[in-house]
């Protein structure tokens, strides 16, 4: 069960990491500095959902020894981002990618001192569907705040764009 938890711990994280790469590689007011954490985080959140995913289809956890130094990176990309545009980067967002990628390290980390890797892991439907639901109850709110911290004004308004502006 640890395995599907530290999967769809990869997948939120990667998919905030992901997010907060984007944005800071689109927005216009970003400085360079931004823009180079933004890429190497949209890259970290991509390798991440493929960890998972990867990790998910095996049923065990992949590189164990390796995860636990990965996520601390991904965690110093995200400060770094914060340090660097602290403006545009969403704090909620970022909280949950820190809880996230924490929850893969720990769990990979306790899976590294085990001596040989478990058997292979069978995953219940429920299991799963509560797992998912759980994931997606943390990301999605994450995934907005991005998006709102971006389209905010200087006066600390999101603007309404009536219509989609005919999309």
């Amino acid at each position: 069960m640890r395995t599907l938890w530290a999967t769809a711990s990869a997948w939120g994280g990667g998919l905030v990491q992901a997010a907060l790469g984007a944005g800071a590689v689109s927005a216009a007011s970003a400085p360079p500095a931004a823009r180079v954490i933004g890429a190497a985080l949209v890259l970290s959140g991509l390798l991440a959902l493929l960890w998972g995913a990867l990790c998910l289809r095996s049923g065990r956890i992949l590189v164990r020894r390796a995860v636990p130094g990965v996520a601390v990176a991904g965690i110093a990309l995200i400060a770094a981002l914060l340090g660097v545009s602290p403006a545009r980067t969403s704090i909620a967002a970022v909280a949950v990618a820190l809880l996230l990628l924490v929850a893969v390290a720990v769990s990979a980390a306790r899976r590294a001192s085990e001596s040989a890797p478990r058997r292979r892991l069978r995953v219940p439907l429920w299991a799963f569907a509560l797992v998912t639901v759980l994931m997606t109850a943390l990301t999605v709110p994450a995934l907005a705040s991005v998006q709102d911290t971006l389209l905010m004004d200087a006066d600390g308004r999101v603007p309404v764009i009536p219509g989609h502006a005919g999309h």
